[in-house]
């Protein structure tokens, strides 16, 4: 049985507001992603800062469905690699003992840091 101009207009509106249904769950998604990143990144720098309570911790784990911890692990995982790279870069460090290591990776924490500062002092990412 063919559908009369009524059921095709019916259809014709179902699907209009199935494709902006879905826009607006792609945007809502895209918004709760942008909103898990920055959560994650506000546990990086409260717990590197020492200030990352129970309570809070328990709140970023639960709005970020329990991903923080290791988001948290691969960020240091990844500045300990950039590390390595760094200091396998620099000339005489595989002759280096380990005073001069541990000054190094000071030296580099400390560059980090300020870095972290002037940015924050700015405003936001270059």
């Amino acid at each position: 049985m063919p559908l009369g101009p009524y059921e095709r207009k019916q259809i014709k509106a179902m699907h209009e507001e199935i494709t902006t249904l879905r826009q607006q769950l792609e945007k809502a998604e895209a918004r709760a992603a942008k909103q898990t990143d920055a959560l994650q990144s506000i546990a990086v720098a409260m717990k590197d800062a020492g200030t990352l309570s129970k309570e809070m911790h328990d709140l970023i784990v639960a709005a970020t469905d329990g991903c923080t911890e290791a988001f948290i692990l691969r960020k240091q995982a990844e500045a300990v690699e950039k590390c390595e790279v760094e200091l396998n870069q620099t000339p005489g460090a595989m002759l280096w003992d380990m005073d001069q290591v541990q000054s190094w990776l000071a030296e580099e924490v400390h560059r980090l840091r300020n870095q972290a500062d002037e940015l924050e002092k700015a405003g936001g990412e270059p």
